[in-house]
């Protein structure tokens, strides 16, 4: 037998891990919801708040909202929440109809109005509503999901364990289709590798938002979703947050069952194309998958018909993309069970490619995003900005360099920004945590890292004393947002986890330069800040420190501690 073509044999394994994927993500999935067993146990004592965020009248919204009475059967101390952005929300009128029919059966309901003007607004809406209302679990359903008692119990007491970060349930979409644009979303959902009973049986890092819940204080230890207010995909940012803090993400092998539906091809193509956006900023390497295995049938074939050499490779590789794709369909409908749909499993398999090959193009040619009405410029670092916003940033820079450069940093008195610091493993620290002790706050990037090196010397020196290094917070800055990309990040966080450990002191990273933008500190500098006990800034300097500032710093460094 002749040796195979170096090109044959590379693409001939290609469809074999193509075929053997889909075997295994077909095998977990199905294995999961067999081996699932309900909780038998009584009503769940703590208190639980159940959150919807709702935008815009949707069909079927109605039905969905009024499920939410079965949250008190399961858990008697508990609250449902219907927030909207404001009433004049299309959603508002049912929303506030259900919410007094709840209330009428004697379920504590209440509609909530954010005003949430953040660029992810559906962050915006849990963020206000969770700091107002108590509950020890959280519950978020998206406005479309019709809730059932055994997923909201499962995922409750998934959530109650204490190494669990958060617990999700896959969604489906099982309303009947009524435009094109139905049918094509419910195919991509069903009879696909990215339906989400499916993915998750490979992708054991992903966190899907539209059921899922978790523990107040572990939300609260990863920052809340007030830090996600500029973040698209909130959810899978705040998986890769409670992943960090060692905690796992817990799948329910059951159904959020959606009853989206009366959509436009148009809008569905748009929420395919957030949805891989998501992916390419946050997750890059794992958009590079997507040709080759989440839509590879058609490159499959093709590839198998006009470039191997060999025929019995093409009808090979040919055999098992067909049996492969077919097998993922199959297994696929068969979980969401969806009898709404009346396409044959040809049929899906054709739409649910097409339309994932269409939104993974659109995915990796723009850098905006559309979003209920809205058109948000993507930026560095995967967060969100309002194109007008965008649009004003030139004009702002321009009158922003022709300021003073006193301006350029926060004046004595004003109070300190509470911001996120992250440190190289991803942990959060939020710096209102650190109010009680006078704050050092050292900001600098790679250029600007030995411009203070004997101010840095002289803190050296008196860290070494037990006074100083117990009394004082120290919040050391690396300005790395010219290295937020795959795989220079993985160096950076590397190189800064190693310097930390010499230093013996975190060193936070700022990939996105909320930061910097924050303090209103400026490029390629080093920036001194000293906040007093109370959060207000006493110190404020930039560049090379002269000895008089040197010793101011040291000097009022030494009067909130030893004063």
């Amino acid at each position: 037998m002749l040796p195979l073509d170096p090109f044959d044999l590379v693409a001939l394994c290609w469809a074999q891990v193509v075929f053997f994927v889909g075997g295994l993500a077909s095998f977990r999935a199905l294995r999961g919801r067999l081996q699932f067993r309900p909780q038998s146990s009584g009503p769940i004592q703590e208190t639980v708040l159940l959150v919807r965020p709702c935008a815009g009248e949707e069909p079927l919204l109605r039905e969905a909202l009024a499920s939410s009475r079965v949250l008190s059967t399961v858990a008697p101390h508990s609250r449902v929440v219907f927030a909207l952005a404001s009433r004049q929300d299309g959603a508002f009128r049912i929303a506030q109809e259900v919410q007094h029919e709840l209330s009428a059966a004697g379920v504590e309901a209440e509609l909530f109005e954010t005003l949430a003007s953040t660029a992810n607004a559906k962050s915006g809406q849990l963020a206000a509503v969770v700091a107002r209302r108590p509950g020890e679990i959280l519950v978020f359903a998206d406005s479309d999901v019709e809730l059932e008692a055994v997923s909201l119990r499962a995922l409750i007491e998934a959530a109650r364990q204490e190494r669990v970060g958060a617990a999700w349930v896959p969604p489906a979409e099982v309303a009947v289709a009524r435009t094109q644009g139905d049918r094509c979303s419910q195919a991509l959902l069903s009879a696909s590798l990215h339906a989400f009973p499916m993915v998750s049986g490979i992708d054991e890092q992903g966190l899907v938002g539209k059921l899922f819940a978790l523990r107040r204080s572990t939300l609260e230890a990863v920052g809340g979703f007030e830090s996600l207010g500029d973040v698209l995909g909130e959810d899978m940012e705040l998986a890769r947050r409670l992943r960090l803090q060692g905690l796992r993400i817990e799948v329910i092998p059951l159904l959020a069952r959606s009853l989206a539906c009366g959509r436009s091809m148009h809008t569905v193509v748009e929420r395919f194309t957030r949805w891989l956006q998501v992916i390419r900023s946050q997750r890059p390497s794992l958009l590079l998958s997507y040709p080759f295995l989440f839509f590879a049938t058609l490159p499959l074939l093709g590839t198998a018909a006009w470039c191997v050499k060999s025929p019995t490779v093409g009808w090979a590789m040919a055999v098992l993309a067909v049996l492969g794709r077919l097998q993922v369909a199959w297994v696929g409908r068969l979980l969401v069970a969806n009898k709404a749909s009346r396409g044959g499993i040809w049929v899906d398999t054709m739409m649910a490619d097409g339309l994932l090959m269409k939104a993974f193009f659109r995915a990796i040619s723009r850098k905006t995003v559309e979003w209920r009405g809205r058109s948000l410029a993507l930026t560095e670092g995967g967060r969100l900005v309002s194109r007008a916003a965008q649009a004003a940033l030139p004009l702002a820079l321009a009158l922003w360099l022709g300021a003073t450069s006193a301006l350029a940093l926060p004046a004595v008195g004003d109070m300190g920004k509470n911001v996120n610091l992250e440190d190289a493993d991803g942990k959060i620290v939020k710096m209102e945590s650190l109010v009680g002790k006078p704050i050092l706050i050292v900001y600098e990037d790679k250029e600007s890292t030995k411009m203070n090196q004997s101010f840095k010397d002289e803190l050296s020196k008196l860290a070494k004393g037990d006074k100083y290094r117990d009394k004082v917070a120290l919040a050391a800055v690396a300005d790395v947002t010219a290295y937020n990309y795959w795989p220079v990040k993985g160096f950076v966080k590397d190189s800064i986890r190693e310097e930390s450990k010499k230093l013996g002191t975190p060193i936070f990273c700022d990939w996105d330069g909320h930061v910097r933008v924050s303090f209103t500190f400026r490029k390629k500098t080093s920036s001194i800040v000293l906040l007093n006990k109370q959060g207000r800034v006493i110190f404020a300097a930039e560049g090379k420190l002269s000895s008089e500032q040197r010793q101011k710093a040291v000097e009022l460094l030494k009067a909130e501690v030893e004063g």
